[in-house]
């Protein structure tokens, strides 16, 4: 942390710069958002202590926040393509699969679609529940024969 101020005893002497500071301090001021990672990183390095087990940390944060600010974009243009998605077409089919999922039962029909590449079965499959965490999605491109036993 950059040190500012001074020792007023006696005297105006100006703060001890080289002085280091305990590396659980950078890792509170760090946590408690008071010091950037590159910042957190320098004073570290300044401290020479402990460098083998808090540099890979600061590195694990870093990818960590990363990942973070990736999810949020990805849920910000989730929603926005959500917004445009058309209506589907009226299928029967749907409406009898989905039928047998309100009873209660060891095992259900499957509903397997067929199609070329990129005419929307996955999109389609998404839409018919609401919700993509609620579909499991089996790529079978590279299966000759799939087995839906």
């Amino acid at each position: 942390m950059p040190k500012r101020g001074g020792a007023w005893f006696a005297t105006n002497l100006a703060a001890f710069k080289k002085c280091c500071v305990n590396p659980r301090w950078i890792t509170t001021w760090l946590q408690s958002e008071h010091l950037s990672l590159s910042k957190a990183r320098e004073e570290y390095v300044k401290c020479k202590m402990n460098l083998l087990s808090t540099l890979p940390n600061l590195e694990v944060v870093e990818r960590g926040l990363l990942r973070e600010a990736i999810s949020a974009k990805k849920r910000i243009i989730e929603q926005a393509l959500r917004a445009e998605l058309c209506k589907f077409r009226p299928v029967p089919e749907k409406d009898v699969f989905l039928a047998q999922l309100l009873v209660l039962r060891s095992r259900y029909k499957l509903l397997v679609l067929v199609g070329i590449s990129g005419t929307g079965k996955t999109v389609w499959a998404k839409w018919v529940f609401g919700d993509e965490e609620n579909v499991l999605e089996v790529n079978c491109a590279s299966c000759p024969e799939p087995d839906l036993r």
